[in-house]
């Protein structure tokens, strides 16, 4: 049996049939595939599987008890889903069916994302595909499906998700959203509503950071950020880092929700001009603070850069999902009206001068963004200076950034 384990979840591949004439040779190869392995969870992969008699499901029921661990059964197939179904399995393990295929050849790229890119199918139809250079789970997609519905019980706009997909060698999700654009679309198409646009964006922000998901264990957005800036520790000494790290380590701790990945490529205009979120996958509990932190478009930055610009240019111009230099000129314009706007209504209480004070500082911490890009490029001598350049420039900036209890304004 083919065996495969990461990020503490062993998968085991099953194939053929499992019935009475092999059953026993069947645990007998299961017992041998978990021998000396440590996991949290234990992932059986059924694409291959065929079929699967009563014997072969004690098999499996027995496999549960003796590991004592979450048993997932993943791309079953309707046949065998049918059996799993039939005999009560399906409430004693978790089984997912196997994703339907979908073709993604000739759609309209509606949004990007960190971990996928968003896809119009039709008329009635958006899919969000998972990128192939991310580490995505079916169990990360299966959770953002169910995500999607606990955070629209929440009275937050987000499209309802209904079916997991497979494009190729990609999963994704398709949600039923009629005859929608995203938000940079719309408003590179009707500028003259960015002032209404933006406070609704803002609404829903405030209504997002102030819910709390008690159901499902959420990732803590300042310990997620405070591991991430460890991962380019060995570009900075540690007092440089302690300086870097204090200021998010003392930011006041909540529990409610935080989006993650908020910008206008995953939020959809409906033709009655509603705002609908499309991507809850990165949710997570923590302070506004960090909302703002990965919000800020690092591209309002590109003109720092000494070295490596055609490299940043291209991120721009992905993440924008633009292709030509006149596209993106119009989107960052845009997108520059459309972050001064949702700032100038989400800060409703703020006079121009607090104003001015907190987006000088959400500019600061933004810097970091411009960083990575910067540290991610090729290993040349000349990237070696930007680095040094740029992480002065940064550290600096940085320390003029008080702690974030003085100047957050309340709601």
């Amino acid at each position: 049996m083919e065996t495969t384990l990461e990020n503490g979840i062993l998968t085991i591949a099953l194939s053929g049939r499992i019935d009475g004439n092999n059953a026993d040779e069947t645990a007998k190869k299961l017992s041998a595939a978990l021998e000396g392995q440590e996991f949290e969870s234990l992932h059986l992969d059924a694409e291959q599987l065929e079929y699967i008699s009563s014997a072969g499901l004690r098999v499996l029921l027995k496999l549960k008890k003796d590991t004592k661990k979450q048993v997932h059964i993943f791309n079953v197939s309707d046949a065998v889903y049918e059996i799993f179904d039939v005999t009560g399995f399906t409430d004693l393990l978790t089984v997912h069916r196997m994703p339907h295929e979908i073709s993604i050849i000739g759609c309209k790229i509606v949004g990007r994302g960190t971990f996928g890119t968003v896809y119009r199918l039709d008329n009635d139809r958006i899919a969000k595909i998972f990128n192939t250079d991310r580490a995505v789970t079916l169990d990360r997609i299966e959770r953002e499906k169910d995500l999607a519905r606990e955070v629209f019980l929440q009275d937050i706009p987000t499209a309802i998700s209904y079916d997991i997909v497979r494009a190729g060698s990609s999963y994704g999700i398709v949600f039923e959203l009629l005859e929608a654009f995203s938000l940079q679309d719309y408003l590179m198409e009707h500028p003259d509503e960015e002032d209404a646009m933006t406070g609704k964006v803002a609404d829903i922000l405030q209504h997002l950071h102030h819910a709390e998901i008690e159901k499902y264990k959420l990732n803590d957005m300042k310990q997620m950020l405070l591991e991430m800036f460890g991962m380019f520790g060995s570009f900075f000494a540690e007092d440089e880092m302690a300086r870097l790290t204090g200021l998010f380590s003392d930011v006041p701790e909540r529990t409610t929700l935080v989006h993650g990945d908020f910008h206008p490529g995953n939020i959809m205009v409906t033709k009655k001009g509603e705002l609908v979120l499309i991507d809850v996958g990165d949710i997570s509990t923590g302070h506004p603070f960090f909302e703002f932190f990965n919000m800020y478009p690092s591209f309002l930055l590109w003109q720092e850069a000494e070295f490596g610009t055609d490299i940043v240019k291209k991120d721009m111009m992905k993440a924008l999902n633009t292709t030509t230099a006149e596209e993106t000129e119009r989107a960052c314009e845009c997108i520059k009206g459309y972050w001064n706007g949702l700032l100038r209504h989400y800060f409703a209480k703020a006079d121009d001068g607090q104003l001015a004070k907190i987006e000088s500082y959400l500019k600061a911490v933004g810097r970091f963004k411009m960083f990575t890009t910067i540290a991610r490029m090729p290993n040349s001598p000349e990237k070696i200076e930007e680095v040094r350049r740029y992480k002065e420039l940064l550290l600096a900036e940085w320390d003029k950034v008080p702690p974030v209890s003085e100047w957050w304004i309340s709601e």
